[in-house]
C-alpha cells in the first residue's frame, strides 16, 4: 500500500518512478525536478494533503466476532468487558476541602476494589482499569459464563458493558 502511494506522489511531483530498490535514492524517467515555483509548491501541498487523506481513509479490519480466549478443556470461551460498579460512594460525593473524610473514603474504596477484584480474578477475569473519583468501579474482561457469579459478589451494585474507558482528551 505504501509503495502504491509513494509511486502516486512521485508521479504527481516528479514524473514516473523507475527504481527505489536497495535503499538508493529514487531514479526518475525525466530526471530530478526543477526548482519549485509557487504553483509547484501549491501542487506539493495538495499532494501531501491527498496522500494524508488516503492514508487516513484506509479501512481497518474489525472483527464482528467477540473476543475469545482458550478455555481449560480445549474449547474456546467468549469474553466480555464490563464495569463493576461497587457499593462504596465515589470520592466526588465529598467536598474537596474534606481531606480527612476523603482520605478515609479512598482507603475504603481501594480496600473494596481489591477485595472484589480478588474474587473476580478467581472467576477468570483480568482487570482493565479502576475509577474512584466520579464512580467507584472496576473495568474487567471476563468469561461470559462468569457474569452471573460476578453479579452475586458482595459489594457489586451493578454490572454494565464497557463502551469507552478512555479520557476525553486521549
Amino acid at each position: 500500500m505504501f509503495t502504491v502511494l509513494a509511486q502516486f506522489v512521485c508521479r504527481m511531483r516528479r514524473g514516473p518512478l523507475v527504481e527505489t530498490a536497495g535503499g538508493h535514492a529514487p531514479v526518475y524517467r525525466h530526471g530530478p525536478p526543477a526548482s519549485p515555483t509557487v504553483s509547484e509548491d501549491s501542487k506539493n501541498r495538495f499532494v501531501r494533503v491527498v496522500t494524508l487523506m488516503a492514508l487516513l481513509a484506509v479501512p481497518v479490519a474489525v472483527s464482528a466476532d467477540p473476543p475469545v480466549t482458550p478455555h481449560g478443556n480445549g474449547m474456546k470461551q467468549t469474553t466480555i468487558e464490563v464495569w463493576l460498579v461497587l457499593s462504596e460512594p465515589a470520592l466526588a460525593t465529598l467536598p474537596r476541602d474534606a481531606t480527612e473524610q476523603r482520605t478515609a473514603l479512598r482507603e475504603r474504596i481501594v480496600a473494596e476494589q481489591n477485595r472484589v477484584m480478588d474474587q473476580v480474578r478467581a472467576l477468570g477475569a483480568v482487570e482493565s482499569g479502576r475509577i474512584q473519583q466520579v464512580e467507584n468501579a472496576i473495568a474487567v474482561r471476563l468469561p461470559t459464563a462468569s457474569l452471573d457469579a460476578v453479579k452475586k459478589i458482595d459489594g457489586v451494585r451493578s454490572v454494565r458493558m464497557v463502551s469507552d474507558r478512555n479520557r476525553l482528551q486521549d
